[in-house]
């Protein structure tokens, strides 16, 4: 394995029941890739528990990441809200999330979503924990009031630890330039997965606003089991496809493929305090 070349999958839901029958199996390729750990994403009270106990099965390589995902946010109640405190307090809990606004898929509504999101962005200021951000914006093209309200509460609701590097993660990013601009300048850095390297004028601006904001201020992520690289098209997702999409970014931001792995791996340790 080439040392030079070690990757973290910032944000990964192996606990997805699309794993079941492999998830160990899942595991040994992630480290054979030389993507040798994974944050897995607990998005609901169901997932929490499993999540956490993923991390303790593999202490080196897997950590977790508990929050109520928008489009969950009808299930938000003080007895979960409770659960979620004690469990926050496990060393293998390395921030909040994914947590945020999602226009397009949630139940519940835009109001309830932003109330959910405060009470969560007050529960990572008490816990001193980083954010994960779920920013989904409606399916009208030029609507991108989803990312504008999200940043708005930050701003007006969250107090910042000036003694940390980065505050957070803005997931799966698909905004503005603007957008992105705005969250880096929050503290926080931009989560980069496959869709970077999907074909077609679509995905255009999102290639451009890689190499904008340049690779100081990004992380790789998988999202598995969706979203698989542009190879592996109608295929599950999964850590080990880590290697694809960094070379899609050093493809995007014309540098070596060294220096994408050194880089969004130094910033996904400093975002998570991963020693």
């Amino acid at each position: 394995m080439n040392k030079d070349l070690l990757y973290i999958d910032s944000h990964a839901h192996i606990g997805d029941q699309a794993f079941d029958k492999d998830r160990a199996d899942i595991v040994s390729r992630l480290i054979a890739s030389g993507t040798n750990m994974l944050v897995e994403i607990g998005c609901t009270p169901k997932e929490w528990k499993p999540a956490i106990e993923l991390a303790e099965q593999y202490p080196q390589n897997i950590y977790a990441c508990l929050g109520f995902h928008p489009i969950y946010a009808n299930t938000y109640n003080k007895e979960e809200e409770n659960h979620l405190a004690s469990l926050l307090k496990n060393e293998k809990v390395v921030a909040l999330g994914e947590i945020g606004l999602d226009y397009d898929h949630s139940n519940a509504t835009q109001e309830f979503q932003r109330e959910v999101f405060v009470k969560m962005l007050k529960f990572a200021e008490k816990a001193d924990l980083p954010l994960v951000l779920h920013c989904r914006k409606s399916p009208t093209p030029e609507d991108f009031s989803a990312y504008k309200d999200l940043l708005n509460l930050i701003e007006k609701n969250y107090k910042a630890n000036p003694q940390r590097k980065f505050q957070g993660i803005l997931h799966c990013f698909s905004g503005r330039l603007e957008d992105a601009q705005r969250a880096i300048k929050l503290g926080f850095l931009i989560g980069v997965n496959s869709i970077i390297g999907y074909k077609g004028k679509k995905n255009d601006p999102l290639r451009q606003t890689i190499k904008e904001i340049g690779i100081e201020n990004i992380v790789l992520e998988t999202d598995c089991p969706y979203l698989p690289p542009q190879s592996k098209r109608g295929e599950r997702n999964e850590p080990s496809f880590i290697p694809e999409i960094a070379q899609t970014v050093a493809d995007v931001l014309e540098i070596s493929l060294k220096e994408v792995a050194q880089k969004t791996t130094a910033n996904t340790k400093a975002v998570y305090n991963i020693k």
